[in-house]
């Protein structure tokens, strides 16, 4: 019995929570877990923010200077951007430099910014000699160490709990309560401040010059890589914006503060990169075409006899010619079947028919030099940076040159197939003298909104005028016998083609609205895909695949199935189907690309635009009075019988 009292006294006891050998858990105080977050860092934080204070006289004498003189004498080698810094630096805060030079953050981004070449950047343009002499001028680093004791963090603690602010601006409050003396407990880190104080007054002038170049450096290449970009804007959304400028302000000052808040510079601005992947395919392709121009190129081949099983010198300077870009591993003197397979790639990489009974483009094209090879890829780099693409995961693809169409999804290519683009039949402007090309099809992004299957065409007024008027001079029902007819309103009349098998839409059209009323659409003329070069139309797109695009975008959503397109087909009825998710639309033109195998396609610049981009004088190229451009190039130029007569839009 006595035991088994004692048994439950012990569990009594041990049951009661007043008997707890613990003591009770201290409440959270989050004033204490920030002082202990900063412990081992405050020192180094005290020191830049004395930097900070020492250097701002002189970033404000600096960028006052700089603010008032000329923009012109400013992007010479001044500080471009002095006027926004007087706004980005009020806080007196120093991101890139201090009494050392250049800190952690600005090290990485020097050492980046060094490297902008790649990017077919001029690293000169962004300081790079002048911050390399500022932050070798100051020597030896100034050190000062020093350790906060247990009582210094509990009089932080006590100076913070009656202070109004929260975060950095808690920490900046103490650090310039230290520097003015204000706290007498903690009087001797206000005598480390003044010791240090001392030994940097002097760096602090350069300090803040290292400051802001390095500041400038960053931001000119920001705007450089990106931020210059305006093309997805209209004129109205810059308007609005404030203008050009301020919009581009708004980006490099964002782009700042990504500076100031990262650890890691380089992937800030590395992230402005045009997001697409052909951009690094192309910086990579550009690496070897470096090489291979520094290696003296490619010696000119001469014309011959392509026979399978022929050995001869020329079939050994081809071959070490097409190795030199990588179409062949060993280069032999025989016409064997690796070389054949080679020439055929370089052939299709050019846009020329794959044959061994070659035109002379095929010839003129391998002889084409290295160095402007090199040069077309680095005009497409460019290209890619005022591309209107920003990284969207969805999206039909038009590259102009290339003459395919892509779509894409979640970041996937689901479709590629061939497509007709605009003509470069080109004339004289009779008001400015200029050449235009009137059926270009037009770099833009719109937003695909419907589709139509079995689509009416109403026939822009143009066409008329300039083709359908001597066709109805000749024969006064060519309209009706070409499935024609006029539509007239009170307001309005104009002629338009009815549905059937020679419409010149053909089975559905694809319309994103745009301000040049151009589209994607099917049409009866399927031979004209079968050219390299497909640049036939009146500037909208013809698609080679419509029925499978009509499918593949329905089915996105649902909207329709295969039987039901067929029925309409068969019976020609016309439906509009509209789309939920509206899928960016991008046309552009870029006249290098690089396909999955590494391989540099170099395409037909259909509308001369490298050409003029290349030129010295720009206004003698648009001229009227210039002359015609010699041959192409690249690319089999051939073209139906009729496409001259093609009057589809």
């Amino acid at each position: 019995m006595k035991v088994l009292l004692f048994l439950l006294t012990v569990f009594a006891l041990a049951c009661d929570p007043s008997l707890d050998s613990k003591s009770p858990a201290q409440p959270f105080d989050p004033i204490r877990h920030d002082v202990e977050s900063w412990r081992h860092g405050l020192i180094d934080d005290l020191h830049e923010r004395l930097d900070a204070r020492l250097s701002h006289k002189f970033v404000t004498k600096i960028l006052d200077k700089e603010a008032k003189r000329p923009w012109g004498a400013r992007l010479k080698g001044g500080i471009k951007y002095a006027d926004l810094f007087q706004e980005l630096y009020a806080d007196h805060q120093m991101v890139f430099a201090g009494a050392n030079g250049l800190n952690e953050r600005g090290t990485t981004l020097l050492s980046y910014l060094e490297g902008a070449s790649f990017h077919v950047l001029d690293p000169t343009d962004y300081h790079i000699e002048r911050v390399r002499k500022l932050n070798d001028s100051f020597g030896e680093p100034v050190t000062q160490k020093l350790k906060l004791s247990g009582s210094d963090l509990e009089v932080i603690v006590g100076f913070l709990s009656n202070a109004e602010a929260d975060g950095a601006t808690k920490k900046r409050l103490l650090l310039d309560a230290i520097i003015e003396g204000r706290i007498d407990s903690l009087s001797h880190l206000t005598d480390h401040v003044n010791s240090r104080r001392a030994l940097i007054a002097e760096r602090m002038e350069s300090a803040a010059e290292l400051e802001l170049r390095m500041a400038d450096g960053a931001l000119r290449f920001a705007r450089d890589l990106r931020h210059f970009n305006l093309e997805r804007l209209d004129w109205r959304e810059i308007r609005d914006g404030g203008g050009s400028k301020k919009i581009i302000y708004g980006r490099l000052a964002r782009t700042f503060d990504e500076l100031k808040s990262s650890s890691e510079p380089q992937k800030v601005l590395d992230a402005l990169s045009p997001p697409h992947p052909q951009y690094k395919r192309l910086l990579h392709a550009r690496t070897r075409y470096q090489t291979i121009v520094a290696d003296g190129g490619w010696k000119a081949v001469r014309p011959f006899k392509l026979e399978e099983g022929a050995s001869s010198a020329r079939v050994q300077e081809l071959a070490e010619r097409l190795a030199i870009e990588g179409y062949i591993q060993t280069p032999g003197e025989t016409l064997d079947e690796e070389l054949i397979s080679a020439i055929h790639t370089y052939q299709r990489t050019h846009q020329f028919r794959e044959t061994l009974e070659p035109k002379a483009g095929f010839w003129r094209s391998l002889n084409v030099g290295a160095e402007k090879r090199l040069a077309q890829i680095e005009t497409t780099i460019q290209r890619w940076r005022e591309s209107r693409f920003e990284g969207e995961p969805n999206y039909i693809f038009v590259n102009i040159p290339d003459f395919h169409a892509e779509v894409w999804e979640n970041n996937e290519r689901k479709m590629r197939f061939r497509v007709v683009v605009g003509s470069n039949r080109r004339r004289c402007d009779p008001v400015t003298k200029k050449w235009v090309m009137p059926d270009a099809t037009p770099t833009q992004l719109a937003f695909l909104d419907h589709l139509d299957v079995n689509p009416y065409w109403n026939v822009p007024r143009r066409i008329v005028e300039e083709e359908f008027k001597s066709q109805i001079k000749k024969d006064p029902d060519w309209l009706s016998k070409n499935n024609y007819e006029e539509v007239k309103t009170k307001k309005n009349e104009w002629i338009r083609q009815k549905p059937g098998p020679d419409n010149a839409l053909g089975k559905v059209k694809f319309i994103f609205p745009n301000p040049h009323n151009t589209y994607m659409h099917d049409t009866p003329k399927k031979k004209y895909f079968d050219y390299p070069i497909r640049a036939f139309s009146h500037g909208c797109v013809r698609v080679e695949e419509p029925e499978s695009l009509a499918e593949y975008l329905l089915g996105r959503e649902e909207k329709a199935d295969r039987g039901d397109l067929e029925t309409l087909w068969e019976e020609l009825k016309t439906k509009r189907f509209h789309f939920d998710e509206k899928l960016p639309v991008f046309f552009e033109y870029y006249v290098t690309q690089v396909d999955d195998d590494g391989h540099v396609h170099f395409l037909a610049d259909i509308y001369k635009k490298d050409a003029r981009r290349l030129s010295e004088d720009k206004d003698a190229f648009d001229s009227c009075a210039s002359k015609l451009p010699k041959a192409e190039d690249d690319g089999d130029w051939d073209a139906p019988s009729d496409s001259t007569s093609d009057f589809g839009p």
